[in-house]
């Protein structure tokens, strides 16, 4: 162990992690706090890793290979303020994956394979302190969005979505998002907002 303490390759260990070329990065103003980020993105994931340090504030997954969030993915990292999940393949999130992290302020879920069956009832319960939701370019159709889980996010800021028919309803479901300032809606078709 002397050899390389003394070497200076301790602090480098621990930077990178077994499974994949993730990195450690400094970042400021997430949330308004700063601290560390676990960036994996581009690594061809297929699970979210494990044993990362709990103190980070924010995790990176974008451009992997994810089709599922079990419940216990983010086991331990009660500090996570911001989780990007964007451009992956997920089309199921499991209920608990996101009930321990009480901080959790920004979720990026846009460009999967999310329906409205693919996020489990309660999965948003309890998330009061989400404050920008990113859901757009999932094939949600005429499914509809996942409005039950959506109206659980009271303290919801910002919600990027796409309309992907003619038409775009907002259900009653939504009305419990008083503190909503932004709402993005993405466009692949001309669509009229009936509500």
């Amino acid at each position: 162990m002397g050899f390389w303490t003394k070497c200076g390759l301790i602090p480098i260990l621990l930077l990178y992690d077994a499974h994949a070329n993730c990195i450690i990065t400094k970042s400021s103003d997430i949330c308004d706090s700063t601290g560390d980020v676990y960036n994996c993105q581009h690594q061809q994931l297929k699970s979210v890793p494990r044993n990362i340090t709990s103190n980070i504030i924010a995790i990176d997954l974008s451009d992997n290979d994810l089709v599922k969030l079990q419940d216990d993915d983010f086991k331990g990292m009660h500090t996570l303020k911001a989780i990007y999940l964007n451009r992956n393949r997920i089309n199921h999130i499991k209920k608990n994956v996101f009930h321990h992290l009480l901080n959790l302020c920004i979720l990026d879920l846009s460009s999967n394979q999310l329906r409205k069956g693919s996020i489990e009832k309660g999965t948003f319960q309890d998330m009061n302190s989400l404050q920008d939701l990113r859901i757009n370019d999932n094939p949600f159709l005429g499914g509809g969005f996942p409005d039950d889980e959506i109206g659980r996010l009271s303290s919801l800021r910002n919600l990027s979505m796409s309309a992907t028919t003619a038409t775009l309803h907002f259900s009653p479901k939504f009305q419990p998002l008083k503190q909503l300032k932004k709402l993005e809606i993405d466009s692949y078709v001309h669509f009229r907002l009936t509500n």
